[in-house]
């Protein structure tokens, strides 16, 4: 096998673990029922503290890249894996400690997703690029269907067993040790530092904000809600979770043709994708509908996602693009964390819970988002 595949290899392998806080979401209602002096919103926080972790983690991560190799960031984080899988299957039976794993996985995962995009724009240009960005997205989602089947195995016997599934990181941590090069960041080829492109780390920054604050609403609602609908049990919510990402890895391997298709179009379309699998979720009682809804909204992950990184890619100054992306990961993640605020303004306004009616509200806030990508195009932030 050349280098080139070792570190493709390498790369993807890594990026398995990149929707680890998966893992957690099927588990909140049997959290919630071990933890019951907890309210249902401070359970769900599990599932997206994490994201704000990511978000502040991710700019440092940013910025280190400039100082400290790839190689020993991606290392760091491998290690911290390792602690969550074995510290969380020991440790789980007060709400603080279990705060405190979800801590240390979201510093794991702002390390793993800037690290893992450089290591792409360093060793890969072009058509290969374009290429292996979607397919990494393609592992994003399948690692994230590999993390759920294992942990949700695991739960059947206790769900803190789910814990364990973090140990999928040892394979990437093999090797990124053995074939990644721990080399020294280049330094600026000139004196005069480039600028990112404001405009255009900002416009896909609110996109992949607002894309993620309704996207994650799926995976942490859905065990409330198969209990709302009378569907019960952490094995029904793993299957929907698995069928989520199942569809992002399925958009991740078509990404390039739906380029060739849908040009400039092809975010709007991850936003269609999205408003149709909600909107099926949210009205359905069957079961099976539900994994098409969620199997069809999955799909919107690895088009939005790919797309986002890779004009950003394409169009930023290499001394800057490492950092430019990062602050696009880092807003999605901020969306992710902001998503449990859907919940809190349902309650203020019904005094209420109804999952079903708060997920038509994100399917409603989904098609106006469609709406305003639609009328204004932003055909000046695409690249075709």
């Amino acid at each position: 096998m050349s280098s080139k595949h070792l570190i493709k290899t390498s790369i993807l392998l890594f990026s398995l673990l990149q929707l680890g806080v998966m893992v957690i979401s099927p588990n909140l209602a049997s959290i919630a029922q071990e933890l019951p002096n907890n309210s249902i919103t401070t359970i769900q926080l599990l599932a997206t503290f994490p994201d704000i972790v990511i978000v502040i983690t991710s700019l440092i991560c940013g910025r280190l890249l400039s100082w400290i190799s790839q190689k020993r960031l991606a290392l760091l984080s491998c290690f911290l894996f390792v602690v969550v899988a074995i510290g969380g299957y020991l440790f789980h039976t007060d709400l603080v400690v279990l705060f405190l794993w979800s801590t240390l996985l979201g510093i794991a995962i702002g390390i793993l997703m800037p690290v893992a995009i450089a290591m792409i724009n360093q060793e890969f240009i072009g058509a290969q690029k374009t290429k292996l960005i979607g397919l990494q997205n393609t592992f994003v989602g399948l690692g994230a269907v590999i993390l759920l089947i294992i942990g949700g195995m695991s739960s059947l016997i206790e769900w803190y067993y789910s814990y364990l599934a973090y140990l999928l990181i040892l394979p990437a941590l093999i090797f990124i040790l053995f074939y990644i090069k721990n080399v020294r960041p280049e330094k600026p080829e000139s004196s005069i530092r480039k600028k990112p492109t404001y405009a255009l780390v900002l416009y896909y920054s609110i996109v992949v904000f607002i894309f993620f604050s309704l996207y994650n609403a799926l995976p942490i609602n859905i065990s409330m809600l198969l209990v709302e609908k009378g569907i019960s049990g952490n094995i029904n919510a793993t299957i929907l979770v698995i069928a989520l990402m199942l569809g992002s890895s399925l958009s991740g391997v078509l990404f390039n043709y739906l380029l060739v298709i849908f040009k400039h179009n092809t975010l709007k379309l991850g936003f269609i994708l999205l408003l149709i699998g909600s909107l099926l979720i949210a009205t359905t009682h069957q079961l099976y509908l539900m994994v098409i809804g969620m199997f069809v909204a999955g799909s919107s992950l690895s088009v939005v996602m790919a797309y986002a990184t890779m004009t950003i890619s394409k169009r930023e100054n290499k001394q800057v693009v490492n950092g430019s992306i990062a602050i696009m990961l880092a807003a999605s993640d901020c969306g992710g964390f902001f998503t449990s605020f859907y919940t809190n303004i349902y309650l203020n306004i019904y005094k209420t819970t109804s999952f079903s009616k708060i997920l038509l509200m994100i399917s409603l806030i989904t098609l106006i988002s469609l709406f305003i990508l639609i009328i204004f195009d932003f055909k000046e932030f695409t690249t075709n």
